[in-house]
């Protein structure tokens, strides 16, 4: 999520101790978010290929018609209450749909030919295929790019109150590409967000074969982002590539010296984001597998629901969570792609991992 954080976006002041219960209120409103609104689908036996296919297509209309631009352009002259709440509607039907193409996505990854349960040897080709299609592609960090480890501030931090419907019609600012280059831009994105998928579905079996406590790993997940967030790691591990850079430059005078510095800045950041996107992901299967009996959900997202239930019970519930995440300025957070993506990058320029404009930081909205 190309997150372009501010510091007016942080919340200056605050201890680490209320930042870390600010980070265990997003990630928490984050995932219950999804789940709830999984489940919701999951009983009203909504099926996995028809509410993806629409979302796709809906998606593919606003982008077309660029909905988010045109909703910027009319609430300029509305009342900033009616604004907020029509920002968090919009954020809440993307959020939605992006779920809902997620959960096609991962329908068709969990297949039994795929992915079957047990089998770790394919879980790790699964994921690692989809690790090295992003990184061929530049959008590796976008598997470690949700809460805890990545967010995104709410509000004009991104030039627009509207988020955009597709990441590449979010990056531009001003002047909107014709109709046609904005949907083969977001075919794109929904492509890549094939890869995404294959990661999170490769690295969630593993813990699922071997039985991790879904308790137990997100605490040490979590606590572990929190560590490296307050102790600024990735900011040190700018530090060391900016001073291989120095060693590297004492040798000038040889072709091969930019071609050694781009494949060092590759294995470092690759190496750090899986660690994060493992990270990431065994937080989010801790809270959901951990938070599923006591709503009576399905423990993973393949797996059948506990019981039918009311489905408006659930939609309430993620609206609820909606609701709590735009109560603390962390709304965007809930899009995934197609919608958002996040860049590698952050290493091959040294200063910009410690930019507060980096895109995906081991490091929570506090300490932004």
């Amino acid at each position: 999520m190309p997150a372009e954080e501010c510091e007016e976006a942080a919340p200056l002041g605050l201890s680490p101790a209320k930042l870390m219960v600010l980070d265990a209120l997003a990630c928490v409103s984050c995932v219950g978010l999804w789940m709830s609104m999984w489940g919701c689908l999951d009983r009203l036996d909504a099926p996995e290929a028809g509410t993806g296919a629409v979302a796709v297509l809906l998606v593919g209309i606003c982008v077309a018609l660029n909905m988010h631009r045109f909703f910027e352009t009319r609430s300029k002259e509305w009342p900033p209450a009616c604004i907020n709440t029509f920002v968090w509607l919009w954020t809440f039907v993307l959020t939605i749909l992006s779920i809902s193409i997620w959960r096609l996505e991962f329908a068709i990854v969990h297949h039994r030919s795929v992915l079957p349960p047990g089998d770790d040897v394919l879980a790790c080709m699964v994921a690692t295929v989809g690790a090295v299609v992003l990184l061929m592609t530049g959008r590796f960090r976008t598997s470690c790019d949700a809460t805890p480890v990545g967010f995104v501030a709410d509000g004009r931090y991104h030039g627009e109150r509207f988020p955009a419907p597709s990441y590449i019609g979010g990056l531009v600012s001003q002047d909107s590409p014709p109709t046609l280059s904005r949907l083969l831009s977001y075919m794109v994105d929904v492509l890549l967000t094939w890869p995404v998928v294959m990661v999170w579905a490769g690295v969630w079996m593993l813990g699922d074969n071997h039985k991790v406590p879904p308790v137990t790993s997100f605490a040490i997940c979590f606590l572990t982002v929190s560590f490296l967030s307050h102790c600024q790691v990735q900011e040190k591990l700018a530090e060391l590539v900016h001073s291989s850079d120095d060693v590297i430059s004492s040798f000038h005078e040889a072709t091969w010296t930019k071609s050694v510095r781009w494949v060092f800045v590759v294995l470092v950041e690759g190496a750090w984001t899986a660690f994060l996107a493992v990270l990431c992901i065994m937080t989010w299967r801790g809270l959901w597998e951990g938070l599923a009996p006591w709503l009576s959900l399905a423990a993973h997202p393949m797996h059948q629901a506990i019981d039918d239930g009311d489905a408006f019970f659930v939609f309430s519930l993620a609206t609820v969570a909606s609701i709590v995440m735009a109560g603390i300025g962390r709304q965007r957070s809930s899009l995934f792609p197609p919608m958002d993506f996040a860049e590698d990058g952050v290493f091959m320029n040294s200063h910009t991992a410690t930019d507060h404009r980096a895109q995906t930081r081991a490091a929570t909205y506090g300490t932004a």
